[in-house]
């Protein structure tokens, strides 16, 4: 499995400095490796290369591409963070994932969470955002395993009250 490796190189490939790019050549002498400016077609190559390469054009259909963006300090202008999801670990275990799920050896949990939308009984799903008071009454007090939440909470109450409604329901 070389997904993320192969994505890596494609997408070097893509966001590559033109030949002629002086603004390009003079930060590089200066020891900073840039690409291209991206603009939405750039952007769009690169979802398509990444559905592509991980085999999901067709499941997913992706058309979405969310961008985040961040100011910086001038020190900090031609450096990276270190996020690269694409060439993390994930990548190919997703890939595995999608092979073993492809000849069927996967256990009976994954099956269940990966079957087809057609196959989803959603006559019991619940609207959360529109239902408001099944979601308060899920998480009533009275509704709430005996126990205390840690002392130093760092997840917000909204957001740990749908983590339990979550566990409750599953």
């Amino acid at each position: 499995m070389v997904v993320g490796t192969e994505f890596s190189a494609d997408f070097e490939d893509l966001m590559a400095a033109d030949e002629d790019d002086e603004w390009a050549k003079r930060l590089r002498r200066r020891g900073h490796e840039v690409g291209r400016p991206i603009f939405t077609d750039e952007l769009e190559k690169c979802r398509d290369l990444a559905a592509e390469l991980n085999g999901v054009e067709t499941a997913l259909q992706p058309v979405e591409i969310r961008v985040q963006s961040q100011a910086v300090t001038k020190r900090k202008a031609y450096g990276v963070d270190g996020h690269d999801f694409l060439s993390s670990f994930i990548v190919d275990d997703l890939a595995k994932v999608a092979e073993r799920a492809e000849t069927g050896a996967i256990g009976g949990a994954l099956e269940k969470y990966l079957r087809p939308d057609a196959a989803l009984d959603t006559s019991r799903r619940v609207d959360v955002q529109k239902n408001l008071d099944t979601v308060q009454r899920a998480t009533a007090p009275d509704q709430v395993p005996l126990g205390r939440w840690p002392e130093k909470v760092q997840v917000p109450v909204g957001a740990r009250n749908c983590q339990y409604l979550w566990i409750k329901i599953v």
